[in-house]
């Protein structure tokens, strides 16, 4: 077997095992014998558990980029804030039929430990970072796009959590209301 089709496989089937199971339930032995592969095999293509679950994060990210964003590119940068509420409703609906992945994407140490090192690019991230910047330019807002963008990013995470809990069951008037207050609440003072 092609040594990049074994580290392919060892991706998917790690991203399929976390979407069915979880990431906490993810070990290397399971997924080596799953394979039918030696546990020396996978230290071949990488170096720690770490290291495979941060591929698979940005294996996520990229699948997640790829089905939103041909509807949001159409709407950057004339429709900056439809845009950012479209990857909103996509990320909640994932939440709701694909808890497990957006749980590791969103809250795993590995995703989070690969976005502070700043070696991983997560193309959903940098989509969501190009919409905001979108939105303080054009609103001309006073507020640095990164600051905007972790407010946006935590809010989003938090509704995607209260979704998948239940505490709230209908999102789309209250996700599109806390947005347009947050970027309203950055509006320059005169």
């Amino acid at each position: 077997m092609n040594r990049n089709d074994t580290k392919r496989r060892l991706v998917e089937y790690a991203a399929e095992t976390i979407g069915l199971q979880g990431w906490e339930q993810v070990s290397i032995r399971n997924l080596m014998q799953g394979l039918g592969l030696t546990t020396g095999s996978f230290y071949k293509h990488f170096s720690s558990k770490e290291s495979l679950f941060a591929a698979v994060a940005k294996e996520m990210s990229r699948d997640l980029y790829e089905e939103i964003s041909p509807a949001v590119q159409g709407l950057i940068p004339d429709q900056a804030e439809q845009a950012l509420l479209a990857i909103g409703k996509a990320l909640s609906e994932h939440s709701l039929h694909d808890p497990k992945r957006i749980e590791f994407l969103f809250f795993s140490p590995w995703t989070r430990s690969a976005l502070e090192d700043g070696t991983h690019v997560f193309p959903l991230l940098e989509l969501t970072k190009t919409v905001i910047g979108s939105i303080v330019k054009d609103r001309d807002l006073d507020v640095p796009p990164q600051i905007l963008f972790l407010q946006v990013w935590a809010f989003l995470q938090g509704f995607v959590q209260l979704l998948r809990q239940g505490v709230i069951t209908e999102g789309d008037d209250l996700m599109q209301r806390t947005l347009t207050a947050l970027i309203a609440s950055q509006e320059k003072r005169v």
